[in-house]
């Protein structure tokens, strides 16, 4: 388990940049946080590290978005739904067959349906910084645990590329 201090909006995007960068494909990425803790800004630079040109929005309403690119993303926010079947319904693991990267914001809800190699980044609002914990821009910690030996080596590289 690894822990950053994400002090800006900046540094949140800098590192998923970082982190889409060193994907090659196949890797499932969980974020959990609260509403506001940043998951979309992340899942924004990840989507600008694997190089794709589409805006990316939370895909709350439409439950899963796919962006095109040289290496696809796919990107599920089941935050609405109240049953994994209901994940399972619109052909949730077919998703991961395909090659892309597997993002998922909200990863907490149904955690019976993550694969067995994921990376958990959990995303939280640094009550202890100075300033308006309602701020937009107000800092972050960011902690990273692997399950698996994609995801450990994985972090082991992000640790080595953004010590921070």
């Amino acid at each position: 388990m690894k822990r950053w201090s994400l002090p800006t909006r900046a540094d949140t995007g800098r590192f998923g940049d970082a982190l889409g960068r060193r994907l090659c494909g196949g890797e499932t990425i969980a974020l959990v946080g609260d509403l506001g803790a940043g998951k979309t800004t992340l899942a924004r630079a990840i989507a600008r590290g694997l190089g794709i040109q589409s805006p990316v929005s939370s895909p709350t309403f439409g439950i899963v978005h796919e962006y095109p690119g040289p290496i696809p993303l796919i990107h599920f926010d089941p935050y609405r739904l109240n049953r994994a079947e209901d994940l399972l319904e619109i052909g949730y693991d077919e998703y991961f067959e395909r090659g892309g990267v597997v993002l998922i914001e909200w990863a907490d809800k149904f955690p019976e349906l993550l694969p067995e190699d994921y990376l958990m980044l959990r995303l939280e609002i640094d009550l202890n910084a100075e300033g308006d914990a309602n701020a937009e821009d107000v800092p972050r910690t960011l902690q990273a645990e692997a399950a698996g030996p994609t995801s450990g080596a994985l972090v082991t590289d992000l640790i080595a590329a953004f010590p921070g």
